[in-house]
């Protein structure tokens, strides 16, 4: 928690070596901490393109993609 930026960069060498879903959920997790939901949202999708039947990424995107009820 609180270095978001650092982590995102090492999310994304794994992604490049091949880490695949699991980069991208470290990705969400680090775009979350940021403040930068569209690019978790995407994140999730591509960890569900790259593996279908990941169900954190599932549930995941469905979270951040269900409207709050809190005002």
């Amino acid at each position: 928690m609180g270095e978001a930026a650092a982590a995102l960069e090492k999310f994304d060498r794994a992604l490049q070596l091949g880490a695949g879903a699991t980069a991208q959920l470290g990705r969400a997790a680090a775009y979350i901490e940021m403040g930068d939901e569209p690019s978790a949202i995407e994140a999730c999708r591509a960890a569900l393109r790259n593996e279908p039947g990941n169900t954190i990424a599932g549930q995941n995107l469905k979270w951040l993609t269900t409207p709050s009820t809190v005002d």
